[in-house]
């Protein structure tokens, strides 16, 4: 047998402690009603998944899109993720690989997209020809020019340093702008060396959730 009870109000006496709902149970909100000091209802999303990939060879890498799963762990080819923030107001569409995975927009606002790479050859001396990374939405890489979703005069570029060994996030790409519901995100990444092999130990992708649209 189970009571409910509405509340209105409730208002502590001084000094005294309040507690509603008991432990393991939840309290919900009524429809309209807001936390204290809210002046409307909220909304979040969030997702953060950092990765690293096995040697390669001296041109791109074999996977090229940063991998986007609910837990963190081991995928194909040895791909390794980590998984530092799961999924918040956002959906993941399964496709049978962490590397062709997609994050589903729920709710249209403003968001901040975040993505970096960091690459290491296998010698000092061997220049790293390309490092960068960019967030892909709705298929359309943002760091092409031709990308509905790429900024006002936005431009590719490359880094290449023949002496430096360990490559960090020097192109790294933060994407702010509105998006829809149902607009789908992925987090991609290019780095290739003049010979030799190349390391990915650090890949990160981030999305966050910023403003309502209007």
């Amino acid at each position: 047998m189970t009571s409910q009870i509405k509340v209105n109000q409730i208002t502590p006496s001084v000094g005294t402690d309040v507690t509603i709902g008991e432990s393991g149970g939840t309290v919900t909100l009524a429809e309209g009603a807001l936390p204290i000091g809210w002046e409307k209802a909220g909304y979040t999303a969030a997702y953060s998944v950092s990765a690293w990939v096995p040697d390669g060879s001296n041109s791109t890498p074999d996977y090229n899109n940063i991998p986007i799963a609910e837990t963190s762990g081991t995928h194909a080819g040895g791909i390794e993720a980590v998984v530092n923030q799961t999924p918040i107001g956002l959906s993941i569409v399964e496709t049978g690989n962490t590397i062709t995975n997609k994050i589903k927009i729920l709710h249209s606002g403003v968001y901040v997209i975040y993505t970096a790479v960091m690459a290491r050859t296998s010698a000092s001396n061997i220049s790293l020809n390309l490092l960068e990374c960019s967030a892909v939405i709705n298929g359309e890489r943002v760091r092409d020019g031709a990308s509905t979703h790429a900024p006002e005069r936005f431009g590719m570029y490359n880094v290449a340093n023949n002496v430096a060994w360990t490559y960090a996030a020097a192109t790294n790409d933060t994407w702010i702008g509105l998006l829809s519901e149902n607009d789908e995100i992925q987090f991609w990444f290019d780095a290739s060396s003049s010979s030799g092999s190349i390391r990915i130990p650090g890949l990160v992708g981030s999305i966050i959730y910023v403003g309502d649209s209007d």
